[in-house]
């Protein structure tokens, strides 16, 4: 076990890196259609300002923000791609609990408070649902094999526990919008 939980750090870092990495790109992606005019660094600065809430000047988190923002998102969304990274990242129930409550707060606040961008956080809910349902089968998988290690099995239900109430939370945020623009 030790093995993979090393892997599930060294692939749960490279997600987060590669995140950070991409995180102009993925700005652009989510946030750059509401800057027509701009283009080149301009376009991207902007983005990444978005992705943040907005500059510094006007209380938001700035460029640096933004990045921050896509690199811890799509270190919770990507753990689904990687089933190593995947199983020692979420036999950590407070690595899930904690990434959690940020995806929310970042949905919640950002997304949705700031920016207005439900399909954003429709699409991030349904990611969730995915990496839910990927756990779910991954604990079953554990629970029906002959050499059980209970510690894990205990540690990765605790962590479904918290990922289905964070999909409850998502859907709720989505259908409280939804209803506000009805």
């Amino acid at each position: 076990m030790a093995g993979a939980a090393g892997a599930a750090v060294a692939v749960g870092a490279g997600v987060g890196a590669g995140a950070m990495l991409f995180a102009p790109q993925i700005a652009v992606a989510l946030f750059g259609g509401a800057f027509p005019g701009l283009h080149g660094a301009a376009l991207v600065n902007a983005a990444l300002a978005a992705a943040g809430g907005g500059s510094l000047v006007a209380g938001g988190f700035g460029m640096a923000g933004g990045s921050v923002i896509i690199a811890g998102g799509g270190a919770l969304l990507g753990m689904s791609t990687a089933s190593v990274a995947t199983m020692g990242l979420l036999s950590s129930p407070n690595f899930v609990q904690t990434d959690d409550a940020k995806l929310l707060a970042k949905c919640n606040y950002v997304l949705l408070n700031q920016m207005n961008k439900i399909d954003v956080v429709v699409a991030i809910q349904k990611m969730t649902e995915e990496s839910l349902n990927d756990s779910k089968t991954q604990l079953k998988v554990l629970e029906s094999a002959e050499d059980k290690c209970k510690k894990t099995i205990a540690a990765l239900k605790k962590s479904v526990k918290y990922m289905e109430r964070t999909n409850d939370e998502l859907k709720k945020l989505i259908a409280k919008e939804e209803k506000k623009s009805d």
